[in-house]
């Protein structure tokens, strides 16, 4: 006789019908098996094959870099006792007693899978124990529900230690960084032994923040990815894992064959160990979108700032003092005091100001990096056509109303890194449309231009917009 089954995954319940005799069959794996969703020959094609040596190899260059501690390059966390601490809050309607005995079943479900939480000092939890197999990516953390039913996060203590330290050599990193030249390269973070025992002593705290199974091997469990907010329905997943090689990532799949698995990384090696810094930033990643629930517990609130704080500090960059420009050649202050047209002095000192009052010296005017000639090789015979034409010997003045000087100036001013990208902009547009007389049109800026032609660039945009289209015309 056929045995009627019944399933709670996500809140919904699946009924299932069992033959006599049959093996028990997922509600997913029979629902996506039956519309094909689930692809059976991913990993049997030769073009699929070689999608998965490709994983496989970027997984190995991951791993790596993985087990390479933010600390020194060598800091590996240490293998402690956890301390339990729930933080889930009771249903509805639930009393205290049911919400022990959820707690003790979540925490003899992971005893099971070495993941031993019990205060015997014989049974010690170990960081490369099946827990610590998945270390997945920050958004493949909010998408795995059912795997942030807990956190494994350093303790207070140690989250306070760890950002003490990392506070203190971040600012001698800074001070050394800072008495640099700019030529000279960032040196790398350096800690002494007795911050580096401070990484190496961490206790860890589990947080149970909901009741969740952990993933057994060749199963499968649904996950909300996106939840509609009027209807409260989702679209839901399948997170599985390889059939045949254990060894194989977490893959997490769509309920549809066109849509590419996630690929979660994971040790491959039992005898791994993770980074401290795996374990902090898997941390993070869990706890983040837990501090943003509602009703969230101050305990979780409180372990998410001082993880934050943490990775603030781990992320530090340290000051690096500011390039010194360089100087301009001595022939162009020369040009400039010799020959700058006097009925344009007005737009020169405008345009070749450094900012805040002080007035542009030749002396300290920035060179575009090569040289005015060799920037002017890179740039396009259709853009600026009147620059790369030749100048005549015998003329002073350039076709756009420019002396050679102010040429070279407005040339360097437009990509001179410590000015304002509004002066360079007004750099450009006195180099693209001249300072008057340029065209032979009734309506040329000679025609109509004010007392101060400063006024006409110093407005807002869109006398500048106003302007430029009134020349091209």
């Amino acid at each position: 006789m056929d045995e009627l089954l019944v399933r709670r995954i996500n809140g919904v319940q699946h009924r299932l019908v069992k033959a006599a005799g049959e093996p028990t069959r997922h509600p997913f794996r029979q629902r996506a098996s039956d519309t094909g969703s689930i692809p059976t020959s991913r990993f049997t094609s030769s073009e699929k094959a070689k999608e998965a040596k490709a994983r496989d190899a970027d997984l190995k260059i991951h791993i790596a870099l993985d087990r390479v501690s933010f600390m020194s390059g060598t800091s590996q966390a240490p293998a402690e006792s956890a301390h339990v601490l729930n933080v889930r809050r009771p249903r509805k309607g639930e009393s205290k007693e049911v919400v022990d005995e959820a707690v003790k079943a979540i925490e003899a479900h992971l005893n099971t899978y070495n993941f031993h939480l019990n205060p015997n000092p014989e049974f010690k939890f170990t960081l490369d124990g099946l827990h610590n197999r998945i270390l997945l990516t920050t958004d493949e953390h909010r998408m795995w529900d059912y795997y942030a039913g807990f956190a494994l996060v350093p303790s207070l203590g140690s989250l306070g230690a760890i950002s003490g330290a990392l506070e203190v050599t971040n600012a001698f990193w800074n001070a050394k960084c800072h008495s640099l030249t700019p030529a000279e390269p960032t040196p790398r973070r350096t800690f002494d032994e007795e911050t580096l025992s401070i990484f190496k002593s961490v206790t860890w705290t589990v947080l149970l923040l909901l009741p969740r199974d952990f993933l057994p091997l060749g199963e499968l469990r649904g996950f909300a990815k996106v939840r509609d907010p009027f209807d409260g329905k989702g679209t839901f997943g399948v997170v599985h894992t390889h059939s045949t090689d254990p060894s194989y990532p977490y893959l997490l799949d769509e309920m549809n064959e066109d849509v590419l698995a996630h690929t979660v990384i994971t040790c491959r090696d039992e005898n791994d160990t993770v980074s401290l810094f795996a374990m902090i930033s898997n941390a993070y990643a869990k706890l983040e979108p837990a501090s943003r629930r509602k009703g969230v517990h101050p305990v979780v609130a409180g372990y998410f700032d001082s993880i934050h704080k943490v990775m603030e500090n781990v992320f530090y960059q340290p000051q690096r003092p500011a390039p010194v420009p360089a100087l301009a050649p001595p022939d162009i202050a020369m040009d400039l005091a010799a020959n700058i047209d006097s009925a344009t002095p007005a737009a020169a000192s405008s345009f070749l100001s450094l900012g805040d009052g002080v007035e542009y010296s030749a002396t300290h005017a920035p060179a575009p990096p090569g040289g005015v000639s060799e920037w002017l090789d890179g740039v396009s015979p259709d853009f600026m056509p009147e620059l790369l034409s030749p100048e005549p010997p015998e003329q002073s003045v350039t076709a756009d109303g420019l002396t050679k000087t102010e040429l070279n100036m407005l040339l360097t001013r437009s990509v001179d890194a410590g000015a304002t990208s509004q002066e360079r902009v007004q750099a450009m547009m006195l180099l693209m449309f001249g300072a008057g007389g340029a065209d032979d049109d009734a309506d040329s800026v000679s025609d109509h231009e004010p007392d101060d032609i400063t006024s006409v660039y110093d407005d807002d945009d869109d006398n500048i917009n106003d302007t430029a289209s009134d020349r091209s015309l």
